[in-house]
């Protein structure tokens, strides 16, 4: 069965998941966690572009972004049995969330360079007392050298 690495987003967060497409069956798995499986006259893939996928089940979309767009295109033309359907309406995947799927926007692009937060205290704390004995040792070393 072929295997494809994907990102799905749910809940603004992004899940790695494994796309496996039997001849009769496609399995969506996040880690030890079953997300899906369905029949292949269950479900439809469609490439809405920019190497961006969505399954369609039971009137219900879940987009992904496979690792390598290119590998799982060929995949879904050779040798699965699967084609590519017509894009569904974008309307469709926006407006509905389901049980199998929820609204997934692409990955975020990166425009600028976020800053990180400030530290918390203890952080700041713990980093400042470890350069001080840091520093003692460095100063107890060179005087046992001397």
């Amino acid at each position: 069965m072929p295997r494809y690495d994907a990102i799905v987003t749910l809940d603004q967060e992004q899940v790695e998941v494994i796309i496996g497409l039997d001849p009769d069956r496609v399995h969506l798995r996040a880690g030890d966690l079953e997300i899906g499986n369905w029949g292949a006259d269950e479900c439809a893939i469609a490439h809405l572009g920019e190497g961006v996928y969505a399954i369609t089940v039971e009137n219900e979309s879940l987009r992904f972004v496979p690792k390598d767009a290119r590998l799982f295109e060929e995949g879904l033309d050779h040798g699965t049995g699967y084609g590519l359907s017509p894009a569904p309406a974008q309307e469709a995947l926006e407006d509905h969330r389901g049980r199998h799927a929820r609204r997934v926007d692409a990955p975020p692009q990166i425009t600028s360079r976020a800053e990180a937060p400030p530290p918390k205290p203890l952080t700041l704390a713990l980093f400042y007392m470890l350069a001080a004995v840091t520093a003692g040792l460095s100063v107890w070393a060179l005087i046992k050298i001397i």
